[in-house]
């Protein structure tokens, strides 16, 4: 597969993950990783996030992305790139916002 493209996997949701009775979306990507162990997901859900933990399924959320897309150059902007999610509808606090782009990337809220 060439870079940049997707594969579509059709999973069988996991019946430990559907017992969380989380959204369509989070119980696919939980139960996937699930019989991955070696992939991480993106979570954003408090909810999923706890499930992953109890099953010890890496996770990281979008601000931990975004900033690693910074760290590693593939973006010029850690804030510009949240700004532009907020906007869009991501659902973070301003002030968890700030405190971790100071901390990681030193970038201005």
């Amino acid at each position: 597969m060439a870079s940049g493209q997707f594969k579509v996997v059709n999973v069988e949701p996991a019946p430990e993950i559907l017992a969380w009775d989380l959204g369509r979306g989070e119980t696919a990507v939980l139960s996937y990783a699930l019989m991955n162990p070696d992939w991480t997901v993106i979570l954003d859900d408090r909810a999923a996030r706890k499930c992953a933990m109890s099953f010890s399924i890496p996770h990281k959320g979008t601000l931990a992305v975004v900033i690693l897309a910074k760290k590693r150059e593939i973006i010029p902007s850690a804030a510009t790139a949240l700004r532009a999610l907020k906007s869009a509808g991501l659902r973070l606090e301003d002030d968890v916002i700030r405190a971790a782009l100071l901390r990681t990337v030193g970038e201005e809220w």
